[in-house]
C-alpha cells in the first residue's frame, strides 16, 4: 500500500472520531443547558459556548432539532415573574376531582 493509500484510511477514520467528538459536546451542551442564565436554545448560542463555528453546529443540527424544540417548548411553558424568578404552569384541579374518589370503596 503507497502512503497516499495508508493516509486515506487514517484520515477517514480520524474523521469519524473526530465526528463522533463533536456530536458529544453539542449533545452535553444540551443537555447541561441552564434556560436561566442562556435562554432559549440557538444554533449560534451553542456554537459560541462550546468554541465552534456556527456551520459545525448546523451541519449536526439534524440530529437534535426535535430535542431541542422539545426543551424550547418546555422552557417557553414558564412565566417569568421577574428577572430571577421563574414559576412553571400548572392546571389547578377542581375541588370536585381532589377531593371525591372516583370509585367507591368496595366492603
Amino acid at each position: 500500500m503507497i502512503f497516499k493509500e495508508k493516509m486515506k484510511i487514517v484520515n477517514k477514520e480520524l474523521g469519524g472520531i473526530k465526528s463522533i467528538r463533536t456530536t458529544e459536546k453539542i449533545y452535553e451542551c444540551i443537555e447541561e443547558w441552564d434556560f436561566k442564565s442562556n435562554g432559549k436554545i440557538t444554533q449560534d448560542k451553542i456554537a459560541h459556548l462550546i468554541n465552534v463555528h456556527v456551520s459545525t453546529i448546523k451541519r449536526y443540527w439534524s440530529n437534535f432539532k426535535t430535542f431541542v424544540k422539545e426543551l424550547n417548548d418546555d422552557y417557553k411553558g414558564t412565566i417569568k415573574v421577574d428577572e430571577t424568578e421563574m414559576i412553571e404552569c400548572r392546571i389547578d384541579y377542581s375541588e370536585f376531582y381532589i377531593n371525591k374518589p372516583l370509585m367507591k370503596k368496595s366492603a
